[in-house]
């Protein structure tokens, strides 16, 4: 009695459940499921300190920025493997089209959750040449071709079977074995077996001058999962498609929940013969998008957005690799932006979940 609410429960909500968060399950949670689930932590907001003046690549693509884990992701153990310094940028524009820039918008989830964005004036750009210094208001212009962009002399193989440790094309689904992908991984090799295929089968594994970028991240509590944006530029496409020259591009996860290579391609890496396979090459030859980027004659996909899984308040690494494959003249780019945290996360087991998902 004294309640004041005429339920009986004694918590002065008038909803029976006596947790006193109204909402009839008894958990305390506020949700009305009854399993007192963990609320998800991830920020609602996030800090932006990618203005056209940073020169920080982390806080290029929302990393590190000022604040706490309630509007900013804290990064550390930080790795950043690029001899040559011209080979990556932070940019606030890439070519003279326009289409080349930051995502300000909100992501909306195959769930219908909408996932604040995590950028504003700046995104990451990584060559296996080298990039032009960007002109006073961030935009980087390139009108010589890239197939003319060789040798920028970064590491080639840069560990052991061409790859930075701990990436390994050794399969990693069904406890090690392979033929089970995204299932059972072992917590060592790739658990998507896209790799091994082309590295160890075909045994192209000859990476050259290669970007890596590394570091760990904690996990929110209640956060399963993160997203980035990224986008992929070759001049290697179309002569070289179905051969050894193939430039990749590489984001390979530790979570506990998912080890392995993010952005595969149906059951291959991510490279020019995959993405043509594919038809994942929207921009083509001389389509505007291009103008300026050096790619006019080649290619490009549209902006991308990976998603991957990952256990709430955990610690893991993820590791950003570019490389040439095969030889070092002919360039390829990769665009990253707008890393941020995903409540609900991808399920690696259920098809076409995780990975890449186009925009």
């Amino acid at each position: 009695a004294g309640a004041g609410a005429g339920d009986g429960d004694g918590d002065g909500a008038g909803d029976g459940d006596g947790d006193g968060d109204g909402d009839g399950d008894g958990d305390g949670d506020g949700d009305g499921d009854g399993d007192g689930d963990v609320l998800c932590e991830a920020p609602a907001a996030y800090e932006d300190c990618d203005d056209w003046q940073t020169n920080d690549p982390l806080e290029a693509i929302g990393l590190n920025c000022p604040g706490d884990e309630t509007n900013s992701i804290q990064v550390s153990n930080v790795n950043i493997d690029a001899v040559n310094a011209n080979s990556w940028r932070v940019v606030t524009q890439y070519g003279t089209n326009g289409h080349w820039v930051p995502n300000p918008n909100p992501w909306i989830s195959p769930n219908d959750d909408e996932i604040p964005p995590n950028t504003s004036s700046t995104f990451l750009l990584l060559s296996t040449g080298t990039i032009p210094q960007p002109n006073n208001m961030g935009v980087v212009i390139d009108n010589a071709d890239q197939d003319g962009n060789g040798d920028n002399g970064n590491n080639d193989n840069p560990g052991p079977g061409g790859l930075p440790p701990p990436l390994t094309a050794a399969y990693g689904s069904n406890g090690g074995a392979g033929g089970t992908p995204f299932q059972d991984c072992d917590g060592v090799g790739d658990c998507s077996d896209s790799l091994y295929q082309w590295w160890i089968g075909n045994n192209w594994n000859n990476s050259n001058d290669a970007i890596t970028i590394q570091f760990d991240v904690t996990v929110p509590p209640g956060t399963e999962g993160f997203i980035f944006d990224f986008a992929f530029f070759s001049s290697e496409w179309p002569s070289w498609v179905d051969t050894q020259f193939n430039d990749q591009f590489v984001v390979w996860s530790t979570s506990s929940t998912y080890t392995g290579n993010l952005t595969f391609v149906n059951d291959a890496p991510l490279t020019i013969t995959s993405l043509d396979a594919a038809n994942a090459f929207e921009f083509t030859n001389n389509a505007p998008e291009l103008a300026g980027t050096g790619y006019t004659t080649h290619a490009a996909t549209n902006w991308f957005v990976a998603r991957g899984s990952a256990a709430p308040e955990e610690t893991f690494q993820l590791t950003f690799f570019l490389s040439d494959l095969g030889d070092s003249i002919l360039a390829s780019a990769a665009a990253i932006d707008n890393f941020r945290w995903e409540c609900e996360g991808c399920v690696p087991s259920e098809v076409m979940d995780c990975g890449i998902i186009i925009q």
